[in-house]
């Protein structure tokens, strides 16, 4: 709900929280990832893809095309897919 009603600083501040890795550990994946691969989870990245922007959502659409082999052996993970192509498509 954040995403979606949040003005543009909070949207900001939550997707940073959730592309920055644990720590600062550069090995370790970050929040995003994570929920990419949890199935009441990807709804949020969903979201995500639609609301990021700037340099948020280039970063958002590196990681999913990194995780895409990965995410086409999971249902939820190919909706994943299907909401990038989508919103790539519109843009």
């Amino acid at each position: 709900k954040c995403l979606q009603f949040g003005d543009a600083t909070e949207r900001r501040e939550l997707i940073d929280k959730m592309l920055e890795r644990p720590g600062g550990d550069r090995r370790g994946p970050c929040p995003l990832v994570l929920m990419m691969k949890d199935p009441y989870a990807n709804y949020v990245v969903q979201k995500v893809i639609d609301r990021a922007e700037g340099d948020q959502h280039k970063r958002v659409v590196h990681l999913v095309r990194d995780n895409a082999p990965a995410l086409k052996k999971l249902t939820y993970g190919k909706h994943i897919l299907a909401r990038l192509d989508k919103a790539e498509k519109i843009s």
